[in-house]
């Protein structure tokens, strides 16, 4: 026990400096910060796609030195849910912890909030859909739509399965025909499909108008509007 005894105060000396040199890299090493409005991306299978999450973004709490607390900002992370090898289609709940978010190596993620989220996701399909042509405005009182002619008459669409299985035909924003005494052809956008951001296409079809003294053609969306190729 003799060791103990020699050099008592240099030992001494030397378990404070030691104890002291510990608070101070834990004190610097320690600070923490909460940062909101972290992006959520979800990344869902091929032929996947995702409509809704119950979140758009997370909260996070980091922690590290001083300066790298203060350094960090909300574009130095993002939270991620890898679902590219789930099948499952439909409300899917899933937990969110520090290692979804991916972040600078200088801080560690110790909370995330929300802990989960529910995602909706659903299956990507094409389907052929008829064009309705939709009118806009008042034609003269002695005038008519006589006839409307699409071409194409169908087109091409891709988007969610739960969507287009409800749909019957694809819309023309309206055609303003205000004012108009002679027949036309206008190149129309269609209506798009109500789908998140990404998934949005843009159709265009021709439309020949024939204006006239005769019988108005019924152009209510999904009544059989006159279309020929």
């Amino acid at each position: 026990m003799g060791w103990i005894s020699h050099n008592a105060g240099l030992k001494i000396v030397s378990l404070v400096l030691a104890t002291c040199a510990w608070f101070f890299v834990k004190g610097i090493t320690s600070d923490w910060r909460p940062i909101n409005g972290v992006p959520l991306e979800i990344k869902a299978k091929p032929g996947l796609t995702v409509l809704a999450t119950s979140a758009a973004t997370v909260n996070v709490t980091v922690r590290g030195t001083r300066e790298d607390v203060r350094q960090v900002s909300r574009q130095d992370l993002s939270a991620v849910v890898d679902l590219t090898g789930d099948d499952r289609r439909g409300p899917i709940t899933v937990r969110l912890s520090p290692s979804s978010v991916r972040h600078s190596r200088r801080v560690q993620v110790t909370e995330v909030d929300p802990t989960e989220v529910t995602v909706n996701v659903d299956e990507m399909v094409e389907r052929d859909l008829p064009v309705q042509p939709q009118f806009g405005g008042e034609l003269p009182s002695n005038l008519s739509v006589e006839r409307v002619i699409t071409q194409p008459e169908s087109v091409k669409v891709r988007g969610p399965k739960t969507l287009l299985n409800g749909m019957t035909n694809i819309a023309t924003l309206p055609i303003d025909v205000t004012g108009r005494r002679t027949s036309f052809r206008e190149r129309v956008e269609l209506t798009p499909l109500a789908v998140p951001e990404g998934l949005a296409q843009r159709h265009w079809v021709e439309v020949d108008v024939r204006i006239g003294a005769g019988r108005s053609v019924d152009t209510a969306p999904a009544r059989g509007v006159e279309q020929r190729p």
